[in-house]
């Protein structure tokens, strides 16, 4: 056995600093939601930095795979991998307004909370969620969503970088090849162009070349960006 763990202990990345934590990283409760802003914010600074520039974020908070506090001091790149441990891809989604609408009703659906505890992290956008207006809803066959059978009216008080939704605008969303793919139910996201964080189409290598979100907090943490105070809501 203990020759087993040797051998997985030797394929595992070695530990190293990578940087500063100036302020502490509470993963429970509202520090949850303050630490997927900083990384839907280090997202959408990596993707500028590609040229790529996007006008919202969008991730699943289940990405975030611990519920500890990290204390400030010392960062290390196990502590980033921690945290986002499946190596999921940027990818950027081009959608008009209507598309872009039909995936926010879907992050107020069932198993979403409203409001402040919406669970996606965002940058770039602000909006809540009325539950009590009706949801989207599917047409599905064997188990595929082959369209939007309804419209939902959920999404309230909906601004792009402080300004409305623009009907005669089409939008550049920057999320992760697993919510690209549709996944957590976000149909709308497979069913528009999508690239990756080098301008390439999506194709069926899912954007290996683009960086993973462990990466881009990584690098965020090394140049000091990653703290940042985070602007009033």
């Amino acid at each position: 056995i203990r020759q087993r763990v040797n051998q997985l202990r030797a394929q595992l990345p070695a530990e190293r600093i990578i940087g500063k934590r100036t302020i502490p990283w509470t993963l429970r409760g509202p520090g949850r939601a303050r630490y997927g802003h900083r990384v839907a914010r280090a997202v959408a600074r990596h993707v500028a930095t590609k040229g790529q520039a996007v006008d919202v974020t969008l991730l699943n908070s289940g990405g975030l795979r611990t519920n500890d506090t990290y204390p400030v001091g010392p960062v290390t790149n196990l502590e980033v991998r921690a945290i986002h441990p499946f190596g999921n891809r940027i990818v950027i989604a081009e959608l008009s307004a209507t598309e872009l609408r039909a995936v926010l009703e879907h992050a107020c659906t069932g198993g979403h909370r409203s409001g402040r505890g919406l669970r996606v992290l965002l940058h770039g956008l602000t909006m809540a969620c009325d539950r009590q207006q009706p949801k989207i809803s599917y047409r599905r066959e064997n188990g595929h969503t082959l369209a939007i059978a309804k419209m939902g009216s959920r999404v309230i008080d909906l601004k792009i970088n402080g300004k409305p939704l623009d009907p005669k605008r089409r939008y550049r969303l920057a999320t992760n090849d697993y919510m690209a793919r549709g996944g957590s139910g976000y149909w709308q996201l497979s069913q528009v162009p999508r690239s990756c964080d080098d301008g390439e189409a999506m194709a069926a290598d899912q954007c290996k070349r683009s960086a993973s979100l462990a990466q881009v907090v990584e690098t965020a943490v090394t140049d000091g960006s990653f703290d940042r105070p985070l602007p009033s809501p």
